[in-house]
């Protein structure tokens, strides 16, 4: 019971973080573009 439970909140951790990675690479994206056009 404390096995699934621990693996459970395992798999939701992994799953934030994985959508906060996303999440932050598509904004550090996002930003970099809006960076590159105020050189141009």
């Amino acid at each position: 019971m404390t096995c699934y439970s621990t693996e459970n909140n395992y798999d939701r951790m992994t799953a934030e973080t994985r959508i906060s990675a996303s999440l932050h690479s598509r904004f550090r994206f996002i930003i970099g573009n809006i960076t590159e056009l105020e050189n141009h």
